[in-house]
């Protein structure tokens, strides 16, 4: 497929499936150009390798042209190579924000390969923390509490930024291994207002998850307890000397129970635990 039957296919393919963002690997300046102008006002995203040898000003002239930049540290693979490639770009643009769940996604390559797929955003996402959940917990509730730290990053609180600790699962061992930080404000709510997968509770759930202290969620995304402060033990203090607050306690609680741990931090990255280690992470912009 040479370039004009090229430019015609990402004309039918835009015409067809009403996209909201396309994705485009490609090193060739003049193929992204020309598809530019073939997508018309559709978003288009572009990885770069900085690395490259005089890629910053390729980088430099895609902005002009209106065109998402999405910055990465390595080169095409050649041939067939490219196909398992993009997923792990896609899923790092996902992470950097470029795109989110609520977008349809048209990727188009084209390298010593030409192809092309479409998708939604939150289909992405969902099959990703699928495959790192491996049935431990619902991927929706997991997803809840992505968007709604996510939201809450966004917006702070009173002007200021914030962050928040959530785990989920095996909360009556996450209950033994933490301690009270205050009266819990969820205790006797029916789970009709606890439940993290109704947005109607986030206000509520954020201004409590905001403070010190972790917010313990059951298997089914219901709020258990908020402020609780995870005990570290003597085991883990030196290991965890230099990390952050939210971070070690997401690393002991993941460690030490079956949960799985939510950090969000003040600077605007979210990082998933699981068994004590970092598995997924997310950059959100204001």
């Amino acid at each position: 497929m040479d370039e004009e039957p090229f430019r015609e296919v990402c004309r039918t393919l835009r015409d067809r499936f009403s996209p909201t963002v396309a994705y485009l690997i490609c090193p060739d300046p003049e193929v992204i150009r020309r598809v530019r102008e073939v997508l018309g006002e559709l978003p288009l995203i572009v990885p770069v390798n900085l690395n490259g040898a005089g890629n910053d000003m390729l980088a430099a002239g895609l902005k002009k042209l209106g065109v998402r930049v999405h910055l990465i540290h390595e080169d095409f693979e050649s041939d067939l190579g490219v196909l398992p490639q993009a997923r792990v770009l896609l899923l790092s643009a996902h992470s950097a924000r470029l795109f989110g769940a609520g977008d349809r996604v048209l990727l188009l390559v084209h390298t010593g390969v030409q192809g092309w797929g479409f998708f939604e955003g939150r289909n992405l996402r969902r099959n990703r923390l699928g495959e790192l959940l491996q049935g431990r917990l619902r991927t929706e509730v997991l997803e809840s509490v992505l968007d709604l730290s996510m939201e809450l990053v966004r917006e702070g609180r009173e002007g200021f930024p914030v962050g928040a600790l959530f785990t989920i699962g095996d909360s009556g061992s996450v209950m033994g291994a933490s301690r009270e930080g205050i009266a819990n404000p969820f205790e006797g709510h029916p789970l009709r207002t606890r439940g993290i997968g109704d947005r109607r509770n986030w206000k509520t759930i954020k201004n409590f998850a905001a403070l010190d202290g972790a917010c313990v969620l059951d298997d089914d995304g219901n709020v258990v307890a908020a402020g609780r402060y995870i005990n570290v033990g003597e085991n883990w203090s030196a290991f965890l000397k230099g990390v952050g607050g939210r971070h070690s306690a997401a690393m002991v609680a993941s460690a030490g129970t079956r949960a799985v741990a939510v950090c969000a931090s003040q600077e605007g990255n979210i990082t998933v635990f699981m068994d004590g280690k970092p598995v997924y992470s997310i950059g959100v912009r204001g």
